[in-house]
């Protein structure tokens, strides 16, 4: 039997399936942890999270958990698009359910491109290319929309207009297509010629390639993806989609600066003379909003304030969102840090509110 070298590539990519990371999902970090975005937003409700892990069902590979993970517990086709388009000039990206378009490079929906990953692949290829079939898009449960897309893009006030291009006509995109196999068929004829000379150990050694071929500071946290590839090159005077953490109340206690998942809060203290204070601080570039912070407070005093210059995320610097002074509690006589004119700590004064 003889196959066509591009469906060799075809059955590559079809090996994706989705890839969870439990150690990263807030609900390991704390029996607290409210988040439950990927499970609400599934539409086969095929996820289940049980002694510590994410199980999966029945999963149509639609992308949806992808995009809305603060803590990126899943994935799908990032390894790949990463390792790409490090060699392409021009990105083609195509849908597995666009049966007609045949490209070496094919994602199982474009829902799960995530604006900081398009970012990111950006600063990697000069331009993207996205082979929409209207037709097959149009019949998709997964709601996946151009307009919607560029809209989240246009939040970030970041370069895309010019590198970022949408063909949706079927005559257009087989134009694309022919292109692209011009300029590809020395290549495919190389696989080819593998592929029947090594049978199977070839898949393996393509597989096993692409994932080699990912540096380790490439699978960091969305923000920071963002930070790297953009630090050089961003607009002060505009935002980012981020929102700045704020407090209300703080006593102090470390709590989210224990069991923050990315490190993206910390205690500070300083001491000067006789005068010795605590500062909480907050670095944007390392936070995902996971929201556990606010979880776990106890005095329920974070909350999220406006969305965060781009100066201020891309000078990558740690900021203050609390300072308290050490004071010794009149009641158990104990050390503690507070920014307001308290004379116990919290614990007496919440063990007093239940007496009363």
């Amino acid at each position: 039997m003889i196959l066509n070298p591009l469906a060799l590539k075809r059955v590559l990519d079809y090996f994706e399936t989705l890839k969870i990371d439990n150690s990263r999902c807030v609900k390991n970090k704390s029996p607290l942890a409210s988040c439950n975005l990927c499970d609400n937003v599934c539409p086969t409700k095929g996820l289940n999270y049980s002694a510590g892990k994410w199980e999966v069902s029945d999963c149509t590979l639609c992308g949806r958990c992808i995009s809305l993970c603060p803590m990126e517990v899943f994935s799908l086709d990032e390894d790949k698009l990463l390792a790409n388009a490090k060699d392409e000039e021009v990105l083609f990206l195509g849908c597995h359910h666009d049966k007609k378009t045949l490209l070496p490079i094919k994602i199982n929906c474009f829902k799960q491109l995530t604006p900081e990953l398009i970012l990111c692949l950006l600063a990697k290829t000069k331009k993207i290319v996205f082979l929409v079939d209207e037709e097959v898009c149009s019949a998709c449960q997964n709601d996946w929309s151009k307009e919607v897309l560029i809209l989240l893009l246009k939040r970030f006030h970041l370069e895309t207009e010019r590198r970022l291009f949408f063909e949706t006509k079927r005559e257009r995109i087989d134009t694309f297509i022919a292109e692209y196999d011009a300029s590809r068929r020395d290549y495919l004829k190389k696989t080819y010629r593998d592929f029947l000379n090594q049978g199977s150990k070839v898949v393996e050694g393509e597989l096993k390639n692409k994932n080699l071929a990912i540096k380790e500071e490439e699978k960091l946290l969305k923000r920071f993806h963002l930070f790297t590839s953009y630090r050089e090159n961003y607009t002060k005077d505009e935002t980012l989609p981020y929102p700045l953490l704020e407090v209300r109340h703080c006593h102090f206690c470390g709590a989210c600066t224990t069991l923050c998942p990315t490190q993206a809060l910390k205690l500070v203290e300083t001491t000067k003379e006789d005068d010795v204070k605590k500062h909480l601080l907050f670095h944007p570039t390392l936070c995902t909003q996971c929201k556990l912070c606010e979880d776990v407070c106890l005095s329920k005093g974070i909350f999220w304030g406006d969305f965060i210059r781009q100066e201020l995320f891309f000078l990558g610097k740690w900021l203050e969102v609390a300072r308290g002074e050490k004071k010794v509690c009149q009641s158990c006589q104990q050390d503690f840090f507070d920014y307001e004119d308290e004379k116990m700590c919290y614990f007496c004064r919440k063990r007093d509110e239940y007496k009363s």
